[in-house]
C-alpha cells in the first residue's frame, strides 16, 4: 500500500514523453526474464486520479484492437472498492422455516432438520437453488471490479471484465435479480495516452472519481 499524493488542481493528465518529476509510488516488476521494467507515478485531483508511468525497453508492440489485447502490449488499470466482496451464506426456506446453507449438502442436513416433520423437504429443489446462486454470486462479483485495457495507436480504452459479467447475469436471470446500480454504463472518462521518451515509453490515465463503482465512502490504496 502507498500513499497517494494530492494535487489542489485538476489530475486530468495527458502524457508528453517528457521526465516526470519526483519520486514513484513503486515500481513495475517483472514476471518472468525479459520482461520489462518501469515505474509508476500516482497523484489525486479534485476531479480524479491520474496514473503515469514509464516502461524501459523496446517500442511496445501495442495491440491494434481488443481481440490482440491478450497476446500483444497494453495497459490495464483495475479499479475496485473493497479487496473481496463478502456475502452471506445462501439461504433456503418457506412458510416452516429458513436454512442457511454452507454448501450444497446443507441441503439433507440443516435444511432437513429445520423442516423436520413437515414434509415440505424438497432437497433437489434446495440444491438447484444453491448451485443457482452460487453460478450468480460469481458473475456478480466481477461487477465489483471495472478492468481498463489500453492498446492500439489510439489508444483507446476497453471495459470488458465487467461487461461481459452484465451480459451474462442479463441473459441468465430475471430482471428482478439484476443489480442495477453495478451496471456498467459505458465510456465514463477515463483516457489515456502514450509517447516515446528516452529508453522506453511512457503513458498516462486518468481515472475520474466518478469511474468509480457506488459504495461506501473509500480510500484510495495501491
Amino acid at each position: 500500500m502507498v500513499t497517494v499524493p494530492a494535487w489542489k488542481g485538476s489530475a486530468n493528465c495527458i502524457t508528453s514523453g517528457e521526465t516526470i518529476a519526483g519520486k514513484p509510488e513503486f515500481c513495475l516488476i517483472p514476471k518472468e526474464v525479459g520482461a520489462r521494467t518501469g515505474e509508476v507515478w500516482v497523484k489525486c485531483g479534485w476531479d480524479g486520479i491520474c496514473i503515469e508511468g514509464r516502461v524501459n525497453g523496446p517500442a511496445p508492440e501495442w495491440a491494434a484492437k481488443p481481440s490482440d489485447l491478450v497476446a500483444k502490449d497494453h495497459i490495464e488499470v483495475w479499479l475496485a472498492i473493497a479487496p473481496r466482496v463478502t456475502m452471506p451464506l445462501i439461504g433456503w426456506g418457506n412458510q416452516f422455516g429458513d436454512a442457511k446453507l454452507k454448501s450444497a449438502d446443507g441441503c439433507t442436513n440443516a435444511a432437513s432438520r429445520v423442516f423436520e416433520g413437515t414434509g415440505a423437504v424438497d432437497e433437489e429443489k434446495c440444491r438447484k437453488w444453491h448451485d443457482r446462486q452460487r453460478g450468480y454470486r460469481a458473475w456478480l462479483r466481477r461487477l465489483f471490479v471495472r478492468q481498463r485495457a489500453i492498446g492500439g495507436q489510439d489508444h483507446q480504452v476497453h471495459e470488458e471484465l465487467a461487461s461481459l459479467a452484465w451480459r451474462h447475469l442479463e441473459a441468465t436471470y430475471s430482471k428482478k435479480e439484476l443489480p442495477e446500480k453495478l451496471k456498467p454504463r459505458g465510456p465514463d472518462g477515463v483516457h489515456a495516452s502514450v509517447a516515446a521518451a528516452n529508453q522506453g515509453d511512457q503513458f498516462a490515465v486518468f481515472v475520474p472519481y466518478s469511474a468509480f463503482l457506488p459504495g461506501a465512502p473509500w480510500t484510495v490504496r495501491f
